[in-house]
């Protein structure tokens, strides 16, 4: 939950209005046509023009945070700035098949999303001119590109300019061509920054897509073939990567762990453990990563694994001497008393004990659905256990996601969070319900969260007992939480936690259509509009397992000429 700069946002509120939702403008700023086109280029022109070109740089990345339609109109204002923000503007590409961008912006691209072909032969002679049309290309993403040959990779590895590759939205290395065909040449190779992102719920495909051939099904097949790429490719960046993001089920943590990785800054890993080596081997691997500085392991369980809580670092025997250099640390599901809790966190600014995927998929509206995976998340005690554990003098962002038996009982986890932490600036907790009737006494919680003086956001996702959760397309049930999280439970929050002076906004978990997100609540000192629900990918949560509303057996009737957000307003075909 890192959030962007202040003193950026500070800038661009004095220079650029907020593009705001018609449903949080007061009637009379909507009926006056409020909106960011009414700001005079004329007027801005000469300020901004004038500025300090680093400065103006750092507005261009700040705008381009949500897209380049935020950037546009600021680039629009005169032939001077879109001169000057051209290489933000025009420096991400997207190309789908047989495309190719106008010459003029060539120059400016440093990033390229390439989407898949539907002939291989045609995909290469394309894919090898499209990499040579960007003199300064970089960064090479892939997307939705099933079963990626690696005759295509192997152009990314064969230009030394490009230096970060990834995969994300469904793109991936589990076809019968992914294989390298030949062995990889480790001197040529200048990868630093490798992410195979695969989606959360994949594992799912086949069952919610029955129409898909049987390969893509098959899932011990895919991760096989999944494997054997990784493990071709992976060690042999051991010399290079300074950042890796890897699934573990084809994760080839066991070949990793056998190597130096003397450049490696982060590491991500998440997904499900495929074979008892890779539980064993990680501990290795990361007891041998001097210079680490963050570090995610985002583990979840089938709901046949039945043994305990896999390790993480395990007992080291010199723990202390390892990972030192740690600024940020993501764990789901740990072992209170692993040895990654005792390591030196002198440095950490951000830890985060969570869950993976979120604990709420298994609180389905009326238990209609069911997930495969298992939470065993933390008890309020074992987060406070494990917090008492570590020395963390820099601490300033804290997620926390845990159980509490009964009202009352996470009173000293809370209250050791507000105290202990004199830098902490960002605070998320997820704290569930064992009781599921129980009433969740809110106010409390806030009063004794004002204890902790240098919060500036603070993001809670409280369980309430009458918040529909995921997966509910019940127009009436859903017309009625919102009004009573909109309209009681984020002011009464938001009015107690005032007291923190620096508070910014509180933040409440919203679920929405078609995944969560974060409803920010301002108080009463700040600028309207104080309720703001946006969907972006500073605020969305994880995406929810793949579902057909027309499964959960509700009738799905909205109310004429009624006011709806995003959340309620449509009538969701399948989503997946």
């Amino acid at each position: 939950m890192t959030p962007a700069s202040n003193t950026l946002k500070a800038i661009l509120s004095s220079l650029v209005p907020r593009k705001e939702n018609k449903q949080t403008l007061s009637p009379a700023r909507r009926d006056a046509g409020y909106s960011l086109s009414q700001s005079s280029p004329s007027r801005l022109s000469p300020a901004l023009g004038t500025l300090n070109h680093d400065v103006l740089r750092l507005i261009a990345l700040e705008l381009y945070r949500s897209g380049p339609e935020g950037l546009k109109p600021l680039a629009s204002c005169s032939r001077t700035l879109r001169a000057l923000l051209s290489p933000v503007l025009f420096s991400r590409c997207r190309r789908p098949s047989q495309l190719y961008p106008p010459e003029a912006i060539r120059p400016f691209v440093r990033y390229l999303t390439y989407t898949s072909s539907p002939s291989a032969v045609t995909t290469f002679t394309y894919f090898a001119h499209l990499l040579d049309c960007f003199p300064f290309l970089f960064s090479v993403s892939f997307e939705r590109f099933h079963e990626l040959p690696w005759s295509i990779l192997s152009l990314c590895f064969s230009r030394p300019r490009i230096t970060s590759i990834s995969f994300d939205h469904g793109a991936d290395l589990t076809g019968p061509d992914s294989t390298p065909s030949e062995e990889v040449d480790t001197a040529s190779l200048r990868i630093t920054r490798f992410l195979y992102d695969v989606r959360l719920w994949r594992d799912m495909d086949g069952w919610i897509n029955p129409r898909l051939p049987p390969s893509r099904r098959n899932r011990d097949l895919l991760i096989s073939r999944e494997s054997q790429s990784l493990s071709a490719l992976v060690p042999q960046m051991n010399h290079t990567l300074t950042q890796l993001l890897l699934p573990m089920e084809s994760a080839p943590i066991v070949k990793m762990a056998q190597l130096s990785w003397s450049k490696l800054r982060e590491l991500s890993i998440s997904g499900l453990y495929w074979t008892s080596e890779q539980v064993e081997s990680l501990p290795i691997l990361l007891g041998a990563l001097p210079r680490l500085e963050k570090l995610s392991v985002r583990i979840r369980r089938e709901l046949y694994q039945s043994e305990g809580r896999p390790p993480i670092l395990g007992q080291h025997s010199t723990p202390r001497s390892v990972l030192s250099g740690m600024h940020s640390l993501t764990v789901a599901y740990p072992n209170p008393d692993d040895d990654i809790f005792i390591i030196d966190t002198s440095r950490l600014r951000h830890l985060s004990i969570c869950d993976w995927p979120r604990h709420y998929n298994s609180l389905i509206y009326r238990r209609r659905y069911s997930p495969r995976s298992a939470y065993p998340i933390l008890s309020s005690a074992e987060c406070l256990s494990v917090l008492r554990r570590m020395d963390l003098p820099t601490l300033s962002s804290l997620e926390l996601v845990y159980l509490t038996s009964e009202s009352g009982t996470d009173d000293d986890l809370l209250r050791y969070v507000a105290t202990a932490f004199p830098q902490l600036s960002h605070l998320e907790l997820h704290r569930y319900r064992a009781n599921r009737k129980e009433e969740v006494d809110y106010e409390h919680i806030a009063e004794v969260l004002t204890a902790a003086r240098s919060l500036r956001r603070v993001r809670l996702n409280l369980d309430f007992p009458d918040d529909h959760g995921p997966y509910c397309n019940e127009y009436e049930v859903r017309t009625k939480w919102r009004e009573t999280f909109e309209e009681q439970y984020g002011p009464e929050i938001t009015k107690i936690m005032e007291k923190c002076p620096e508070l910014e906004c509180v933040e409440l978990l919203y679920h929405g259509i078609p995944r969560g997100t974060w409803a920010e609540f301002h108080p009463s000192r700040c600028a309207t509009p104080r309720f703001v629900l946006e969907y972006d990918a500073e605020h969305m949560e994880p995406p929810l397992m793949p579902y057909k509303w027309y499964d959960l057996g509700s009738m799905w009737r909205p109310a004429p000429n009624s006011m709806m957000d995003r959340s309620t307003h449509r009538t969701v075909p399948q989503a997946t």
